[in-house]
Order: C-alpha cells, then sequence, then structure tokens
C-alpha cells in the first residue's frame, strides 16, 4: 500500500489523506554492481570521508580551546566596570608595564 499523509504542527504529526495498493506490490530495488568484488560506492570514498571527519573535528577542538581560554591581565587595574567597557568596545585598556594574554589549556591529544 501507498499512504499519503498530511503533516500538522510543523511535522509534530500526520494525518492520514489517502491510500493505494502500489504498482510493483513492492518497494522495486535495483542492485549494480561496480566491480567484481561487488564494493559500495561509498568504499571508494570512505578513506577521504574519514580524513575529512577527523580534519573537521580537530578544527572543532581547536576552536572550543580557544572559545574556553581565560584572558590573564598582568599588572591591570580595572574594576568591573573598566572590564565591561573593555568588552564592549573590544579594546584593552592596560599600561606599558602590564601584560595580557590567553591562558589556554594545552593537551596532548595522542594519548587520547
Amino acid at each position: 500500500m501507498v499512504r499519503h499523509y498530511k503533516s500538522t504542527m510543523g511535522f509534530a504529526s500526520f494525518t492520514l489523506m489517502s491510500e493505494e495498493p502500489h504498482y510493483f506490490n513492492q518497494v522495486p530495488m535495483t542492485f549494480f554492481s561496480l566491480d567484481a568484488e561487488e564494493d559500495s560506492i561509498y568504499d571508494q570514498i570512505m578513506d577521504m570521508n574519514d580524513a575529512f571527519n577527523e580534519l573537521m573535528s580537530g578544527s572543532v577542538d581547536a576552536f572550543n580551546d580557544f572559545s574556553d581560554a581565560y584572558l590573564v591581565l598582568k599588572g591591570v587595574t580595572a574594576d568591573a566596570d573598566d572590564l565591561t567597557q573593555m568588552k564592549l568596545h573590544r579594546t584593552l585598556m592596560i599600561d606599558t608595564d602590564a601584560d595580557a594574554h590567553f591562558l589556554v589549556k594545552n593537551v596532548n591529544d595522542t594519548t587520547l
């Protein structure tokens, strides 16, 4: 049977609209062999896909590490209002003998 539904509430539920017999009485499927070993087309790109996934995962991890970093302000006298203004204007107000840098946790990912 082929059943036709109408979605309601943004695909949260469905209402059956009609039914009709399936022309083939089953879902048609055709198998195409690419070679004598009957390898899938995905076997040929699986290594590239794995490498891409690993590369993207590493990029996301590096971005997360950076976004989780703390800003260290040495020799800076600032109250909450000063820090709010620095954040708002994306500018650091520091003296010549002061220092500002990010404290980032370095993880050796080869041991994981």
